[in-house]
């Protein structure tokens, strides 16, 4: 019990500290496009890429199209704001950034993404939706190590997300996201109530 509580003391100052950085950083530029027409070195990883601390989340156009690919069964999402996901819904307030964790592989070969786009749908209201763009390079030598695949070390995903625009309301989160060629989806079932 106490280790768990420890594990809670440590997340929020994790949060809190992600905020302090944030107040003290100006705009950066978005993250580069993806691919070699971009100017990136032969491997997209060996480039720096540079990115805001807590990033807002936009909302998606009206009629846009759904988003979708093929099913990964190489990712997680492990937890938005202070808990971890469970069995049934995650409860998070819009007030204060919260930090989504998670991993992203592409294949057993080729480890994750450069990149994934971060979706809230609400299932309140039709056609509404959220979504931010986030890095995928955070250390998960857990991962790698599990699944036993070198590549997917680097696959994680901890992102500071603004979620003070974000509608109270019941949302689908998932993350979609681009590999050799091909667009896939991490979906693994997740619920977020945003409360004010």
């Amino acid at each position: 019990m106490r280790d768990r509580s420890i594990s809670v003391v440590i997340r929020r100052l994790a949060v809190v500290c992600l905020c302090a950085l944030a107040a003290c950083q100006r705009d950066l530029p978005p993250l580069p496009p993806e691919g070699e027409a971009a100017g990136l070195h032969s491997s997209p990883r060996d480039a720096m890429v540079v990115r805001p601390r807590v990033l807002t989340l936009e909302p998606v156009p009206e009629g846009a199209p759904a988003q979708g690919g093929v099913a990964s069964q190489l990712c997680n999402l492990d937890g938005l704001g202070e808990a971890n996901f469970g069995a049934g819904v995650l409860v998070v307030r819009a007030g204060a950034p919260a930090l989504a964790r998670g991993w992203l592989g592409v294949d057993a070969s080729a480890g994750g993404p450069d990149r994934a786009v971060l979706r809230f749908d609400s299932l309140e209201r039709a056609g509404e939706a959220w979504q931010v763009t986030v890095a995928v390079d955070g250390s998960r030598e857990d991962v790698a190590a599990a699944r036993q695949v070198p590549g997917l070390d680097d696959s994680g995903l901890d992102s500071a997300l603004d979620l003070s625009r974000l509608p109270a309301g019941t949302y689908r989160y998932y993350a979609t996201y681009q590999g050799d060629g091909q667009a896939y989806i991490c979906d693994v079932g997740r619920i977020v109530e945003v409360r004010k």
